[in-house]
């Protein structure tokens, strides 16, 4: 028992002094893992900028607490480029500043860079710096157009730069549509340096509007200007006949489409219409024998079929591709001379006739009678056509044929003809509306403006002042005439006519009613303004008496003023027809 109880305590003294030892060992002491952070950089600013290069660089300041795999520049036409992109550099691993060399740029390009810099723990970029590289393209900018006209402006350019290489061509280009380049044909060319240059532009259409920019071309290609924007004006077409030789007037340029040496009137323009490719005019060329109905497309001239010795062209009309034109054909003795102190002198004609493309169609009339035609209209289907009957009784009928149907406008009295004596001149559709103008004998030997608004008529004039209706317009609510009349109470030169606009009725004379007489013609009236053609003689100008010799000028009046007139010479001229584009 006393053994089993020393042993018991031999074992508890062990066990105590084993815990007491093991208690005294220490563990081993743990060392944790560095942080790695990213580096920080800055981007530098880009200089040496040429075409095609730049330099770059940055700052690694810090390099996150672990050795740098890689730093450079990144750089993109597009912002916060990335190391995914191949436009980078690779330029080493050290801490500090570097320098990077851009390659491989576009020339006049807007380039973003960053910095870069790379660790174990990833990529952190400096801030964006943004440069354009350099152009080898010449530098031009526009210069303002001017001097605006139907058909040409004034403009130019300046060439700034000529992007380090001679300058090949230099001038404009211009197109109806944006951004026009020099593969049209539309440019001018005007020299090979820098500087600056002036450019005239012709051939313009009218009332058309334009883009236009400056270009300047060197070895390495074209630069242009910036894109300018203009509007030509209309365009003011005038025709009729100077001293025995057909004309036309484009934007008050005289243009003779005959070369008559006599001042016999042989050659004149009586109608013209203008689309946007063609001119047609028609007339007559001739001697002083023979008159030949004529037209002209695009200043050249062939004479229309007929039948009889003598005839003339008085009208034409277009309606798409189809051409109308409304005339008459005479016997000997009995064509429409011109007078200017008579206008109504030998109106006996034989035939009225319209040809359609060439093709003559002879307009019917009261058996026993002959007729004239003075003017075609077309609306749609409908071809339109003012003229006259002759009477057998020797009176004339104002008429009018639609679609080859004639009806008078005025109810022939046989027992008094006189009262019935009367012509149209002149057709205008509007919508569902026909006008006609022209004039008629008031009975007391007068004869009185008249127009007629489907059938029915309204006289322009008091009936004891002579008027005529040349040429009629509507626009709109808007009715307008033109022909002349003796009605200015202030003329005080008894016996010749006065140039004169009615517009609803109302006369607005366009001579001064004091030193000259004159003749409307033909009236255009677009938008706002009113164009009338037609010719004046003054009586008194320099101490001369300019009517003794008849030499009259032709004029355009533009709401009521004189804007464009012929000089006072020995020409007898006469304008017959506007037309505004």
């Amino acid at each position: 028992m006393k053994k089993n109880k020393i042993n018991l305590i031999l074992i508890l003294f062990s066990f105590i002094s084993f815990t007491q030892s093991c208690s005294k060992t220490q563990s081993p002491t743990v060392v944790p893992p560095p942080i790695i952070n990213l580096p920080s950089i800055t981007t530098s600013i880009i200089t040496n900028v040429t075409s095609s290069s730049a330099t770059g660089g940055g700052n690694v300041t810090n390099n996150g607490g672990s050795v740098l795999t890689s730093k450079g520049v990144v750089w993109s036409t597009i912002a916060n480029p990335t190391i995914a992109l191949s436009t980078k550099t690779n330029d080493g691993t050290a801490i500090g500043s570097f320098s990077s060399s851009i390659n491989g740029l576009l020339e006049g390009t807007t380039y973003y860079v960053r910095a870069y810099a790379s660790n174990s723990s990833g990529t952190s970029y400096g801030q964006e710096v943004v440069f354009k590289s350099l152009s080898n393209l010449p530098t031009v900018t526009t210069i303002a157009v001017s001097a605006i006209t139907a058909s040409t402006v004034i403009t130019g350019g300046n060439v700034l730069n000529n992007g380090n290489s001679a300058i090949i061509a230099r001038g404009v280009v211009w197109s109806t549509s944006t951004n026009p380049t020099i593969a049209l044909s539309t440019k001018t060319i005007d020299g090979s340096s820098a500087g600056i240059f002036t450019s005239n532009v012709i051939s313009l259409n009218s009332n058309t509007t334009y883009f236009l920019r400056a270009y300047a071309t060197n070895s390495s290609g074209t630069s242009y200007g910036e894109e300018l924007t203009f509007t030509t004006n209309l365009m003011i077409y005038a025709a009729g006949g100077i001293s025995g030789n057909a004309f036309i007037l484009r934007d008050g340029v005289e243009t003779k489409l005959t070369n008559s040496s006599t001042a016999v009137d042989n050659n004149a323009i009586k109608s013209m219409f203008i689309t946007s490719s063609n001119e047609y005019l028609v007339g007559y060329t001739g001697n002083t024998n023979y008159r030949y109905a004529t037209v002209w497309l695009n200043g050249k001239s062939s004479t229309l079929l007929s039948s009889l010795p003598i005839s003339q062209a008085n009208s034409v009309c277009v309606n798409g591709t189809d051409v109308y034109i409304a005339g008459e054909e005479y016997d000997f003795g009995g064509y429409d001379f011109y007078s200017p102190n008579n206008i109504l002198q030998n109106l006996n004609s034989i035939n009225a006739k319209i040809w359609k493309n060439g093709v003559a169609i002879l307009l019917p009339v009261t058996s026993g009678s002959s007729g004239g035609a003075k003017s075609v209209y077309v609306n749609g289907v409908d071809v339109y056509v003012a003229g006259y009957e002759n009477r057998p009784n020797g009176t004339k009928v104002a008429k009018l044929w639609k679609n080859g149907i004639g009806t008078n406008l005025v109810t022939p009295v046989l027992t008094n003809p006189a009262t019935t004596f009367s012509v149209a001149t002149s057709v205008f559709v509007s919508g569902t509306d026909v006008y006609v103008g022209g004039f008629q004998d008031n009975g007391n030997g007068e004869i009185n403006a008249k127009l007629w608004k489907n059938g029915l008529s309204t006289s322009l004039s008091s009936g004891t002042n002579r008027s005529f209706v040349q040429s009629i317009f509507v626009n709109g609510t808007d009715v307008y005439a033109v022909g002349s009349s003796y009605g200015c109470s202030s003329y005080t030169f008894s016996g010749y006519p006065i140039a004169t606009v009615w517009k609803n009725g109302i006369p607005i004379y366009l001579s001064d009613c004091k030193s000259q007489y004159g003749y409307g013609q033909s009236i255009y009236v677009r938008g706002s303004d009113i164009y009338v053609g037609g010719n004046v003689i003054n009586f008194y100008e320099n101490g001369t008496a300019d009517n003794s010799n008849g030499y009259s000028r032709y004029t355009i009046w533009k709401n009521g003023s004189v804007f464009k007139q012929s000089s006072l010479g020995t020409q007898v001229t006469r304008l017959e027809s506007i037309f505004i584009k």
